[in-house]
């Protein structure tokens, strides 16, 4: 409750066995939703939470999960998991998940944009989805890891022809058969993050933020630099677009990411890479299939900016 709010019939928690079993239900909040046309569901998520003893909590999930979203006329979107389960170890000291594991079989996302009375669909599939953390330190300074990975993923785009037939319908089709990532973070303020969630949460007007501004000052300081440092990398392998010019494709597809906090010793690194590059033979002139690359690497690092001092600029001024 102190981060989804006193609604009725949102938050639930009831005894089982020795257990407790929680349940957060988006419906009273959907409801409140006064927009002409515009729908939202969610499926109640349930954790059966164990006490362990020393303030720590193993929290359990087994379930499908669907989400629905439409906006007469503009959008309309469905997301659907066959089972996500998963487990973790809840640590209030350290005001996170010191550990956890999860896998989601069966993701699948349809999606529907109209403009101007033209549709676009997107579809998407995993066929499993699996990934564990770490966290360790202390609510003011917490140290952690994710990995994970995917299998079977596709994903195709539709587009329809241009109204004034300046290009044609088009359909593309994006699979890969596995991927993999991982992520850390370093000096993560999880405790103060935590505390200015429930404070913005516990007061849901901009007239109630306003009336206590100082109070919001204070905590928006305490969880600066928010972390000391944060870095991950994505692969995708065997990457193959198919398209109307035919089927192009990658062996092995990477973007590494590596930044600092809101400190002032700022630093941006990111690294987008390819490997085994094929593309239609019909696109590539017989004199010209040598000088196609097969690797490309794009590497950006920006360094020596301040983002601490104009961070405490903007909250001292707010």
């Amino acid at each position: 409750q102190a981060y989804l709010g006193k609604e009725p019939g949102v938050v639930t928690v009831m005894p089982e066995g020795k257990s407790y079993r929680a349940r957060f239900d988006a419906a009273p909040l959907f409801a409140r939703l006064k927009e002409p046309g515009v729908s939202v569901s969610l499926t109640p998520i349930e954790w059966v939470i164990t006490g362990q003893g020393g303030g720590t909590w193993k929290v359990d999930q087994d379930q499908p999960l669907s989400f629905a979203m439409k906006v007469d006329g503009q959008v309309e979107m469905r997301a659907e998991a066959g089972q996500v389960k998963g487990t973790g170890v809840f640590d209030e000291a350290l005001g996170a998940f010191s550990s956890t594991s999860t896998e989601i079989s069966r993701f699948a996302l349809d999606q529907t944009v109209t403009e101007q009375g033209q549709q676009a669909r997107t579809t998407y599939t995993v066929d499993s989805i699996t990934f564990a953390s770490t966290m360790t330190g202390s609510g003011d300074a917490a140290d952690g890891t994710v990995t994970g990975g995917y299998r079977g993923l596709r994903q195709t785009i539709s587009a329809p022809a241009a109204p004034d037939g300046s290009s044609p319908a088009m359909e593309f089709t994006i699979t890969s058969p596995d991927g993999t990532q991982t992520s850390a973070v370093k000096g993560l303020k999880t405790r103060a993050l935590a505390d200015l969630a429930a404070w913005l949460a516990a007061r849901p007007s901009a007239q109630a933020i306003a009336a206590e501004q100082a109070t919001l000052k204070e905590k928006l300081g305490a969880a600066v630099p928010l972390f000391a440092s944060i870095s991950g990398n994505t692969t995708m392998n065997a990457v193959s677009l198919n398209s109307v010019a035919g089927t192009f494709g990658v062996s092995r597809f990477s973007v590494d990411i590596d930044a600092n906090g809101l400190v002032a010793e700022g630093r941006l690194r990111e690294r987008f890479g390819f490997t085994g590059l094929t593309v239609p033979a019909e696109l590539v002139p017989p004199w010209a299939a040598d000088i196609v690359p097969q690797n490309a690497v794009v590497d950006v690092d920006v360094s020596g900016f301040d983002l601490a001092a104009p961070t405490k600029l903007f909250i001292d001024k707010l």
